[in-house]
Order: C-alpha cells, then structure tokens, then sequence
C-alpha cells in the first residue's frame, strides 16, 4: 500500500498483504494504539540456543525482515543494489523476557524519526506480552556506490502517515 492510498482511506490500522497486526493480535498480545505495522513468526528450532531459549540472532533476523517488509508496502520492495535502500548504521535491543520453541511472535515496527538520509526504526517484539524493545537506524543509500541518497518525498509521506514519525533537524555545526 502506498502513501497515497494510506491518506485516501486514512484508517487507523492498515491491513495489507504484508502488514498483519490485527485487532485480535494486537489484543492477543498486548500492544498498544502507536503502533500501525506488524508482522508474524514461530520461533523455530533452528533459532533455539543451548539454553532452550530463542538466540538474540532470531530477534535480529525478525527484526529485518518486518523492516523490509515494511518498506515493500511503502512501495519500496528491496530488489537489488542499483535501487537506493536502507543499509544499517546501528542496532541495538533490550530483552525483556525470553521466548522458547513454536512461540507465536509478533514484531511491530514504526519509524520514529527521518532526517534528510537517515531515519529510526523502532520494534517491539510481542508474545502475550512485551518481550524485547529494539532499534535501528538507517542510512538511505545506494549500495553499488555507497552514496547517500535523500529518502524519497513518498516514503517520508508513508512514514509520517503511517507512524507521526517526526523530521529531525540537525543543529548547524
């Protein structure tokens, strides 16, 4: 869903193909009104550590791909390197309480911020409960030349929409 069909049916929960936070999720596990934009996992017994608990990489590995998909249903469906797209400039995540195997998860992700190149993500990943709160910041950019691009006008009107994220203004030097 573009930004465009977002302000003609100005909803205040967008359910598209890749978007899956519902109203029985978001009651199911406890997440609150700010955020718009969800998606789905199991904890699989691949991402499962020695200590029967699911491994920091699964978070990250979750965390990722509802970044992605978030952006494909901005209309920006990351595709290859000749496509300006997010690379990450930090990451970071707190755990609150663990997961164990076949959890259901939900991750949520909104942006909270966007400069004139980079912006926030925040996530918080949901088992009947807040489990983990999460970030990362990104660098729009194009990867075969590792310039920085401006994040298009689009993208910032979806994240606005979608999210209130909020232009960050860097003081002169």
């Amino acid at each position: 869903m573009t930004a465009n069909r977002i302000l003609e049916t100005k909803t205040p929960m967008i359910k598209t193909q890749t978007n899956e936070l519902t109203p029985a999720l978001r009651e199911r596990h406890q997440v609150g009104a700010n955020w718009q934009f969800g998606r789905r996992f199991n904890v699989r017994w691949s991402e499962v550590d020695s200590f029967s608990h699911a491994n920091h990489a699964a978070y990250f590995g979750w965390i990722e791909e509802t970044r992605n998909l978030y952006l494909a249903d901005a209309g920006y469906p990351l595709k290859d390197t000749s496509v300006p797209g997010p690379i990450l400039r930090e990451v970071g995540c707190v755990y609150e309480r663990s997961l164990s195997l076949q959890a259901d998860v939900l991750v949520t992700a909104r942006t909270a911020w966007m400069g004139r190149t980079s912006f926030r993500m925040d996530y918080a990943v949901w088992s009947e409960g807040l489990i983990a709160n999460a970030f990362a910041i990104c660098i729009w950019m194009l990867s075969s030349d590792a310039s920085k691009r401006p994040i298009p006008q689009d993208l910032r009107t979806y994240m606005q929409t979608l999210d209130g994220a909020i232009e960050r203004v860097h003081p002169p030097p």
